[in-house]
């Protein structure tokens, strides 16, 4: 039977690279496939419309970002941006809710 020597640097990396590939899993939540960044209206609750910097209106239900607490404290006409997977009647059930600066420019693109 033959013994392996393994480099302590070498686990170290790969150690940081394990703990940081969980990391960035759990701060990318796995429903996400979507991105919609725009202008927040009709907040009632956990619900609110996004209107896009195309003019397109969005229906966002943050129930989920809710409960992870992933959402920041929205207010009418706050840039902000959802991120979460869409139904098929056009809801987009956010995991993430986060306000935006507001200058459109900066905004990622939507996805």
């Amino acid at each position: 039977m033959q013994r392996f020597r393994i480099p302590a640097p070498m686990i170290v990396v790969a150690l940081a690279c394990a703990w940081f590939a969980d990391s960035r899993a759990l701060a990318q939540p796995a429903d996400a496939s979507h991105l919609v960044c725009g202008i927040a209206h009709k907040i009632s609750g956990s619900k609110f419309e996004i209107e896009t910097r195309s003019g397109k209106v969005v229906r966002v239900d943050a129930t989920n970002a809710i409960q992870a607490d992933r959402r920041a404290i929205l207010y009418e006409g706050t840039p902000v941006s959802a991120e979460g997977a869409i139904d098929k009647g056009g809801v987009l059930h956010a995991e993430t809710v986060n306000r935006l600066k507001n200058s459109r420019s900066s905004w990622p693109p939507d996805r």
